[in-house]
């Protein structure tokens, strides 16, 4: 049962169903992803794990500044394909100020390595990767964050690593933020046709190695022309962010591994978690989801099916946001995301206090008992690594 909005909640975010990123006279709060000089450095812990196919896969963790609190569940940052977390730098000190947040890098991504088996590359084995990242993080953190408990955000392809996660940990799912994602055929936004997504994404899957060459090739030329290829995409509409802010991207373009992008395209457009969607509204979990009216890779269809399958949602429509909206309207993403984690707090208070009063059961004093089931698992599938990232 989710609690209904507070006038705490109602004053930091927006309701239901509204138009974003429009002038406003409210003073801006504290704790805006602006406010990174006043806020310090969070502590962060970092560390390795092995994926399925034995690729170490790097993360890290922030501790909260204020200190933990059980009613502020682990965020998950989720990246997007071909990011390494970039996008996440001026929404995240805003989150550390009250949440523990753990994020990671996909293989053939940022800090992790190449994978060792192109062909498992995936969205379920990415998201049996996040499985075994929580399993590392709570047992090199000594049980400082609990992984009982956790709200995923997720941008763009990840919002269909993040649904694939839940569909077998919807117990452990507090709130869940989409932002500028898509939950089914992640290629069909882009190209604007479902067939012709299709067939593009069976020409890669029957010749791979000529589609990982052609990215290469692609990424090669934009990482050496990066400023021209910057100011193409803003002629023609795709981007909408200044060079500087994005600069970032490029360089990781020249890291990127070909074949875990290209097979995580292939996976994209095969997959669908709309039933996961609609599994989270029916258990009425606290749902964001935010669209950008710039954004070429989403589609009508898409987003009108998400809106049916999370009636209870809380939608966000940033008529001047691009694909690369965390970035351009990185304040209206801050503030919708700032909302959306208050809600999954006041929702996890109110449940836990309808909890205690029916059964005399405090559910957050479970952490205080929580057994090694975690570290179990990462005994088994996790070999011991180095604890420095990268």
């Amino acid at each position: 049962t989710r609690v209904p909005n507070s006038s705490s909640s109602a004053g930091r975010g927006n309701p239901r169903n509204v138009v974003a990123g429009r002038a406003s006279s409210s003073p801006a709060r504290p704790g805006t992803p602006f406010d990174e000089d006043a806020m310090g450095p969070e502590p962060e812990l970092g560390g390795r794990c092995r994926a399925d196919d034995g690729t170490w896969l790097a993360w890290e963790l922030a501790l909260p500044r204020a200190g933990a609190s059980p009613s502020r569940p682990l965020v998950i940052l989720v990246n997007g394909l071909s990011n390494d977390g970039m996008q996440w730098r001026r929404l995240k000190p805003a989150m550390t100020r009250t949440h523990a947040v753990l994020s990671w890098d996909y293989r053939g991504h940022g800090c992790s390595a190449d994978p060792t088996d192109v062909s498992s590359v995936s969205i379920r084995a990415l998201a049996g990767d996040l499985e075994r990242v929580l399993a590392d993080a709570r047992v090199r953190s000594g049980g400082a964050v609990s992984t009982r408990r956790v709200a995923l955000v997720a941008y763009s392809l990840g919002c269909q690593v993040a649904l694939e996660w839940c569909r077998g940990n919807s117990h452990r799912v507090c709130g869940l933020a989409l932002v500028l994602g898509s939950c089914r055929h992640a290629m069909t936004g882009a190209l604007r046709w479902k067939p012709v997504a299709d067939v593009a994404a069976a020409a890669m899957r029957i010749a791979p190695a000529p589609a990982a060459y052609a990215w290469d090739c692609f990424t090669a030329f934009a990482f050496a022309f990066s400023y021209a290829s910057h100011l193409a995409a803003r002629l023609f509409g795709m981007l909408r962010v200044k060079y500087v802010d994005f600069e970032p991207f490029y360089r990781h373009l020249k890291r990127l591994h070909a074949g875990s992008y290209t097979r995580m395209l292939i996976s994209g457009q095969e997959h669908s978690a709309m039933d996961v969607l609609e599994l989270v509204d029916r258990r009425e979990i606290p749902t964001l989801i935010v669209t950008g009216g710039k954004d070429v890779t989403a589609s009508a269809s898409g987003v009108r099916a998400m809106h049916h399958a999370a009636p209870r949602a809380d939608f966000v429509h940033l008529p001047g946001a691009c694909h690369a909206g965390m970035i351009g309207e990185a304040e209206a993403v801050g503030d919708a995301i700032g909302a959306f984690l208050d809600r999954a707090a006041e929702t996890l208070e109110f449940n836990r206090a309808r909890v205690l009063a029916a059964t005399g059961v405090d559910i957050f004093a479970e952490d205080a008992d929580e057994d090694d089931e975690d570290a179990v698992y990462f005994s088994r599938s996790a070999p011991t690594s180095p604890t420095t990232r990268g």
